[in-house]
């Protein structure tokens, strides 16, 4: 049942961010860009990438990352979960997730400085920006109704960008494909959206029941691809990972963040790695 609270609630709270956003943006202007578009070399379509992310919210760049750069990180990942090295929090039992992988994983730092990723995202929230940290994850199957990040969720009311590599193949949605709903990064959709809210203490994750009442027009899509396919996205747009039926999903997502944001407070919200005893 939609609640008049949680619409308020909501609309407030997606101006407050928003202008709150562009306040800082503005403040700090001359700090637009870290990455100079001449020192990419020979990159095609990094323009209309962006313009893309831009427009719906998200891009795919296919063969990010060779087949053997995706069998590395798979065993790696493998190992650390073997090992219980790092630390692992498992999200429903089957979600194994390590945060911070660019401290202890050469491919996750690597992945974590590359200037093509950075250069998009600048592009996109028009701000210079910085990687907080690489997530490397596992998803395995079960009969869960949540797949990798949980239920249908905004990672943020303003506009945030992350990049995530599939590491194994994503034929279909049951391999835990991306899901997400082109253009609901844009405010005006998140204000149309708000007026659907039923509780005002959900914030930023929705209910399969508001998800399915969303209007017939606003369409989501479902990303498959081939290991090694990126997907660049605006984490404020309404997403998720499909469940996962038929295989492990394995993932590498780089979070960035403006430069300017306080980076090691927000690094705090997020578990730490460690070395097991």
């Amino acid at each position: 049942m939609i609640s008049k609270k949680a619409n308020i609630q909501e609309v407030g709270k997606l101006l407050k961010d928003n202008s709150l956003q562009k306040t800082r943006f503005f403040l700090s202007s001359g700090n637009n860009s870290s990455i100079a578009a001449e020192s990419l070399g020979d990159i095609p379509n990094a323009s209309a990438v962006a313009e893309q992310v831009k427009a719906f919210g998200y891009a795919k760049l296919a063969s990010f990352l060779s087949d053997s750069q995706c069998e590395s990180l798979r065993n790696d990942i493998d190992d650390y979960i073997e090992s219980g090295a790092f630390g692992t929090l498992k999200s429903a039992g089957n979600d194994h997730r390590f945060y911070f992988a660019d401290r202890f994983n050469v491919q996750a730092r690597d992945f974590g400085q590359e200037p093509r990723i950075v250069w998009i995202g600048e592009q996109h929230l028009g701000h210079a920006i910085t990687s907080l940290f690489t997530l490397l994850a596992r998803v395995d199957p079960s009969t869960d109704a949540v797949g990798s990040g949980g239920s249908w969720h905004q990672d943020s009311r303003a506009p945030q960008f992350k990049a995530m590599v599939y590491l194994s193949d994503v034929v279909s949605a049951e391999d835990g494909a991306f899901q997400i709903f082109p253009g609901s990064h844009k405010l005006k959709w998140k204000l149309r959206s708000a007026a659907l809210r039923s509780s005002p203490s959900l914030g930023d994750r929705w209910t399969a029941e508001e998800v399915a009442g969303l209007p017939a027009s606003l369409r989501s899509e479902t990303l498959t691809g081939n290991a090694g396919d990126c997907i660049v996205f605006d984490s404020s747009s309404l997403h998720r990972g499909h469940p996962v039926r038929n295989q492990p999903r394995y993932a590498m997502t780089n979070y960035l963040y403006p430069q300017i944001f306080n980076l090691e407070q927000l690094a705090k919200q997020f578990p730490q790695p460690h070395v097991a005893a």
